[in-house]
């Protein structure tokens, strides 16, 4: 079924994993009582390639999980997404791959307070970690990789890691600071966002978002729609998100569509974008809710 090599998986699961789109932030992060005690949202949702790769058939790669507070939730929360091929043999024998991103957003201020993200494709690991720092107005950040000691690379092994393995040595990559200006979010915050917000057909919305390496500004198109899920027709709005680097002189990706229920819990219902190799389709298959537990992406199985 796969044409192609691992080149291009690698580039399936690089878009998979870093579109959507990581130590000051730990405070943040760690400290509950500067988050929001309220019961989170979790949906799940499985991730669909069509493309070269598939025979141009569709093929389920990897299932997503979001967890957040209500939109109506007030002060700093605690959002999550969590990725994995584990469930989708296919992929997992070939390419496996885990991430996970937790991110900060405060409603009240309407701005990121940091992010970090963990990935793990095969035995490469890479962490990205962002503080916005609201009162020295810094956003300070840094990325870092590893590679997994102890993982077989053997197919039909999948994420086997031997035991007793030694912990992985980490080698910084990037350090980088900017200034804040008066609002900016991460990629993961900006959704959250933008589910708070008054969402109006026709509306263009701008928003300045930084994913830690460089500052970027995305503009949303909204209009209404509906989507088919879950055996019923969702009254919808469709965000289309666009970006451009003006550093590479060139869009970091494609146009990205977002599906919000059009109604007061702006439950993203799918998501979906078309790259030079294939389509990525993102539709919801769940819908529960989760405790005030936070989600601890380097204590997640996957990348132990």
């Amino acid at each position: 079924m796969y044409r192609g090599g691992l080149s291009e998986l690698k580039r399936i699961a690089s878009v998979t994993l870093l579109s959507p789109w990581l130590m000051g932030l730990a405070c943040a992060l760690a400290s509950s009582s500067t988050l929001a005690g309220t019961e989170r949202e979790q949906f799940e949702y499985v991730v669909t390639y069509t493309g070269s790769i598939s025979s141009n058939k569709p093929l389920d790669i990897s299932r997503v999980v979001w967890v957040s507070p209500r939109p109506v939730a007030s002060g700093a929360s605690e959002v999550s997404v969590r990725i994995s091929s584990e469930q989708f043999m296919k992929l997992e024998l070939m390419f496996p791959f885990r991430y996970c991103y937790r991110a900060v957003y405060n409603r009240d201020a309407q701005r990121s307070q940091g992010f970090e993200n963990f990935q793990r494709a095969r035995k490469q690991l890479e962490y990205v970690s962002a503080n916005f720092d609201w009162k020295k107005r810094i956003l300070s950040s840094s990325s870092a990789k590893a590679e997994l000691p102890g993982v077989s690379l053997n197919p039909f092994e999948g994420f086997q890691a031997s035991a007793g393995q030694a912990a992985p040595s980490w080698k910084v990559k990037s350090q980088k600071s900017f200034l804040l200006p008066d609002i900016l979010l991460d990629r993961v915050s900006m959704v959250q966002h933008l589910r708070t917000m008054n969402l109006k057909s026709g509306r263009v919305v701008s928003l300045p978002v930084s994913d830690g390496a460089r500052m970027l500004e995305y503009w949303v198109d909204i209009s209404d729609d509906e989507v088919n899920l879950l055996g019923k027709k969702w009254k919808a709005y469709r965000l289309r998100f666009e970006t451009f680097d003006p550093v590479k002189d060139r869009p970091p990706h494609p146009p990205v569509d977002i599906w919000f229920s059009r109604d007061a819990e702006r439950i993203p219902l799918r998501m979906a974008s078309t790259y030079s190799f294939g389509d990525f389709d993102i539709r919801l298959t769940r819908i529960g809710k989760t405790g005030i537990q936070n989600i601890q992406c380097k204590n997640w199985q996957g990348f132990q």
